[in-house]
């Protein structure tokens, strides 16, 4: 009887043996497919299991790919399956393109012991919020983090100083980088584990400006930016030594606040373009110029203020930016939901892109003397009052009522000898007369869908302007 159930117990702790084995293996997912992707070869091997997880291990360097059918990753046509991505430790570098366009990678957890992500290895993986990137990071290539339709939260065990040495290409556009100094755990101890706890965002201040270093930028986990030091900005765009402001590539999209501080005395000309989500801009007492398409394409202004100390610039009842004596309105917030605006009469020149995007406006009462610059009225899409050009005008800007689509009207004097590119292109008119004209360039009426009639004289010349 002894022996029978010593046997029995056997054949049960056996059979109990068997269970946990068949749980572990089907636990760890069957393989749906595996290979190399090392760059010698068999270094890296890639394993996808039924539960959707492609895990990379072994040690060197992967692969790099392309976006051609010819070069594309040996998973490419597992993509749909992804929805994890492991990396071991000992793989040293991401390949380029090496998880382009994966619709279903959440979050990636590169391990130390990577140096190089590849240009464009996650470029447009909409659905990966969360990055955190080990502490052997050296190079970021260009687009690596790209996307069009998220903004992913980017952490680092790098202190601040040593992600300002990565080398980094146009990677990390959309992104918000929180490095090693300012990451906490839950005990308040920097980056002690990889899982941050309500991080506090910084980027460490960068210098810039006319002389080079005489101004430093910041921005903080809210997107405010703050601009401070003494004296000048210098200009960006395409007509300066710097084509982007500093902040262009990666952090446009993330400012929504602007401070600048007392002792800078000018804003460059371009220096806040497509900044589409910034709301508020604060100007100090001590700014004294502000250049050309400073506010271009930044369409969620809606609060401009101005240090009631400055002597250079000042606001009106409605929040519009003016020069100091009201002669020059140099920017309505394109945010304002009103529908209607009356310019005072002080004013006499309208400035470039001063009403651009201002999409809301319906109706605008204008001095009879007023001018316009380029761009003044450009995207006004709901602006209908009828516009008179003054006499006297001898030329009609680039892009002045440009995808006004709603304006119908425009009376153009017989002093106006020139007409810009794109000066009425998109507008709503049907006839226009344009008598005392001598030349107009390419696409001053591109678009103008409703127009039938143009009245001009005989001799005129077309084409870009000499």
């Amino acid at each position: 009887m002894k022996h029978t159930n010593k046997l029995l117990l056997c054949l049960l702790a056996l059979l109990m043996l068997a269970a946990l084995c068949a749980f572990a293996a089907s636990a760890e997912g069957e393989t749906v497919a595996s290979g190399t992707c090392g760059k010698n070869g068999d270094n890296l091997t890639w394993t996808l299991d039924e539960e959707g997880i492609l895990t990379i291990s072994g040690t060197g360097a992967m692969a790099d790919y392309k976006n051609s059918s010819s070069n594309r990753t040996p998973w490419y046509t597992y993509n749909s399956l992804i929805n994890s991505l492991v990396l071991s430790d000992g793989v040293t570098t991401i390949g380029n393109y090496a998880f382009y366009y994966n619709d279903s990678i959440t979050q990636l957890i590169i391990p130390n012991s990577i140096t190089s992500v590849g240009k464009y290895a996650f470029f447009n993986t909409q659905k990966l919020a969360t990055i955190h990137l080990g502490a052997g990071l050296q190079v970021i290539g260009e687009y690596a983090f790209y996307s069009s339709e998220f903004s992913p939260v980017i952490t680092s065990c790098l202190a601040s100083e040593e992600w300002n040495q990565v080398e980094k290409g146009s990677s990390v556009t959309y992104g918000r980088v929180y490095t090693n100094s300012h990451i906490p755990d839950a005990s308040g101890n920097a980056c002690a584990v990889c899982g941050a706890v309500d991080p506090v965002f910084t980027i460490t201040t960068q210098s810039f400006g006319a002389q080079g270093d005489n101004l430093t930028w910041s921005i903080d986990r809210d997107g405010t930016m703050t601009i401070s030091g003494v004296g000048s900005m210098g200009n960006f765009g395409a007509y300066s030594n710097q084509y982007f402001s500093p902040w262009y590539s990666d952090f446009r999209y993330f400012i929504k606040k602007i401070i600048i501080e007392d002792g800078v005395t000018s804003i460059g000309s371009d220096a806040f373009k497509s900044c589409e989500n910034m709301e508020i801009i604060t100007i100090p007492a001590s700014l004294v110029e502000i250049n050309r398409h400073v506010f271009e394409a930044c369409k969620s202004l809606r609060t401009i203020s101005v240090n009631p100390n400055n002597t250079a610039f000042l606001v009106d009842e409605r929040g519009c930016l003016f020069n100091f004596g009201k002669t020059t309105i140099i920017k309505y917030p394109p945010a304002d939901t009103h529908t209607t605006y009356e310019l005072p009469n002080t004013v006499t020149t309208i400035g470039t892109g001063a009403f651009e995007d201002c999409s809301f406006l319906e109706d605008i009462l204008l001095p009879d003397s007023v001018s316009f610059e380029a761009y003044a009225f450009c995207n006004c899409t709901s602006l209908k009052t009828p516009i008179n050009i003054k006499n006297g005008t001898d030329v009609i800007k680039e892009g002045t009522f440009g995808n006004c689509a709603s304006l119908t009207s425009i009376t153009v004097p017989d002093s106006v000898r020139q007409i810009r590119n794109g000066a009425f292109a998109g507008c709503g008119i049907s006839e226009i007369n344009l008598s005392g004209v001598e030349h107009f360039d390419p696409n001053v009426f591109a678009e103008c869908k409703n127009l039938e009639t143009i009245s001009f004289r005989d001799g005129i010349s077309f084409g870009s302007y000499p």
